[in-house]
């Protein structure tokens, strides 16, 4: 999506145009990932984002590494 942008710095990664409300905030912990979409926080080891049927995002903790997937375009 061309109004989805990506932040990294040393505690994670910021996703804007993603939500319209609220940007996705997704830092690694020691045994997974920890969500943040505005005042929600959950950790997890797999976190995805849909629009309708359409995968958006998928970010997938894996050993102590983050994985992402642009899904859209494929990258």
């Amino acid at each position: 999506d061309d109004k989805s942008k990506v932040a990294l710095d040393e505690n994670g990664a910021t996703f804007e145009g993603i939500d319209t409300m609220h940007s996705v905030r997704v830092q690694p912990g020691p045994q997974g990932l920890t969500i943040t979409l505005g005042d929600l926080n959950f950790d997890t080891d797999k976190f995805e984002l849909r629009k309708g049927e359409t995968l958006r995002l998928s970010v997938t903790f894996l050993a102590g590494r983050v994985h992402v997937v642009d899904a859209v375009n494929g990258k």
